[in-house]
């Protein structure tokens, strides 16, 4: 079992994680959303030891662990976002030197060798130095390396940083028979890759977890109420008043209005199949003419997405404030 406990991590006295908690079973997967890349960096790196928290703790089965726990380590492993290795070592040189790290019996470590090559598809380059691998090789052996030792944990630092959907796909059958005989922490700025490959998701706000579910239970969560966009034309107030008459409707808005009277509404309501004609109805009593009506349903990459752009903005602003960057195209983003 992992055990995450209230992590805390700082960097320059500006805290990344405030209190990051979770746990899995064995050879369960959780997809963890995260706003910022260095969230997920330091996550990772606290987690396979690499770094240590400033507070918290990360506990295996009954050890904890640290960056001095070397036996521990052999236990997990992480791809990360990017490999850096000797520009003129060879796939299978590089295997080999993780493989002789673990202190692996040479017949066991050739054997292991020879099948994440052929697992990965690396058989066919694994003495083209790495200096001329492009990123899908690359991204393929930081996989294979995490699979010598053959260890109990698995921990992807968005692993598939700079390539492409399609070629992410590609990869598919391999990360996914990871994900059945391993426990696998699947840290991402994608949503779209954390859909396909895990059934639980947590996401990450503020530096904490504020979302931790399988993604079915996730969005029929924030569907709890629906929301509706119309526009109609007529006196504001009036219409405003005679929408949240509705016993379905929690809140309705004006979001803004045209020259010629017409106004953009937001309602929010409780689900109703007839919420439509309800409100026909309930405007037609007023004579406000209906002129568009659009229904509206959040997705996890939508909460993902308005919690990403909130954080980035922030980022943008603090920076402004101590003159380090003056404009990124990512910080003009508006909240919706």
């Amino acid at each position: 079992m992992l055990a995450v406990k209230r992590l805390v991590w700082s960097d320059n006295k500006t805290e990344v994680l405030k209190g990051v908690t979770f746990s899995l079973n064995d050879k369960e997967a959780i997809g963890i959303l995260v706003p910022q890349k260095k969230q997920g960096e330091a996550l990772a790196r606290i987690i396979c030891g690499c770094d240590d928290a400033d507070e918290g703790e990360v506990i295996f089965g009954d050890e904890i662990m640290s960056r001095r726990a070397l036996a521990l380590k052999k236990k997990i492993r992480l791809v990360p976002a990017v490999l850096v290795i000797d520009p003129s070592c060879t796939p299978v040189e590089y295997l080999d030197f993780v493989g002789r790290m673990l202190d692996i019996e040479e017949e066991k470590r050739y054997r292991q060798i020879k099948e994440a090559l052929e697992l990965l598809a690396l058989d066919s380059i694994q003495n083209k130095i790495f200096l001329h691998l492009s990123t899908e090789e690359r991204c393929r052996l930081a996989i294979a390396s995490s699979l010598i030792g053959n260890p109990e944990t698995v921990v992807f630092e968005n692993a598939f940083w700079g390539i492409d959907q399609r070629t992410v796909d590609s990869m598919l059958d391999v990360i996914e028979l990871i994900l059945k005989i391993k426990t696998v922490v699947f840290i991402s700025q994608k949503p779209a890759e954390v859909k396909k490959l895990c059934s639980r998701v947590a996401i990450l706000s503020d530096g904490k977890i504020v979302i931790d579910d399988n993604i079915e239970q996730i969005e029929k969560k924030i569907n709890a109420t629906e929301e509706l966009h119309i526009k109609a034309r007529g006196d504001g107030e009036q219409i405003i008043d005679a929408i949240k008459a509705l016993e379905c409707v929690v809140s309705a808005v004006i979001d803004s209005t045209e020259a010629n009277g017409v106004h953009s509404i937001r309602i929010e309501h409780y689900p109703k199949e007839k919420i439509k004609d309800d409100l026909f109805e309930q405007l037609s009593k007023i004579n406000v003419p209906m002129l568009a009506v659009q229904t509206f349903t959040l997705t996890l990459d939508d909460v993902y997405f308005s919690i990403a752009s909130k954080e980035q903005d922030e980022v943008v602003e603090d920076s402004k404030k101590i003159g380090f960057l003056k404009s990124a195209p990512w910080g003009r983003r508006k909240n919706k």
